[in-house]
Parts: structure tokens; sequence; C-alpha cells
């Protein structure tokens, strides 16, 4: 994370419509997007509320999912 912002690389069996959640470590969802993604590329998040600590950011598109672990610090 830098700047308020989350960065993930992905790859997806097809392009559409895809889900961005983001999650404390309570397992409270804190950011909710719907996106519609290439098959490839750079998925930026901005996140400029979220207070020190450790998330979980998911990424769900169909036949496709990810979770990454994100610190954020300040």
């Amino acid at each position: 994370m830098s700047r308020g912002r989350a960065t993930l690389r992905y790859g997806l069996p097809q392009a559409g419509p895809a889900g961005v959640r983001v999650f404390d470590a309570a397992g409270r969802c804190v950011l909710w997007e719907q996106r519609v993604l290439e098959r490839s590329g750079v998925l930026t998040v901005r996140l400029p509320e979220l207070g020190a600590g450790v998330y979980l950011l998911r990424l769900d598109a169909p036949d496709y999912a990810v979770t990454r672990k994100l610190v954020v610090q300040h």
C-alpha cells in the first residue's frame, strides 16, 4: 500500500465484472466495490480512511478468486 492506495496484479480467465472487498482483522467488510476488469492488469484500490493494521483484500470474479494480506502503516 502506498499513499492510501493498494495495487494488485491479476489474471482472470475472462474479462468482466468483479467484486473487490477489504476485510479488517475481525472479518468485517470495510470496503466493497464492483468493477469491470480486463483479462489481466493491475487493480488499484483507494483506501484513504483505513486505520493502521492488517487487512485482507479479496478479488472475486467468475471462475476466479484471490485474497491478499494488506498492511496499512501510518
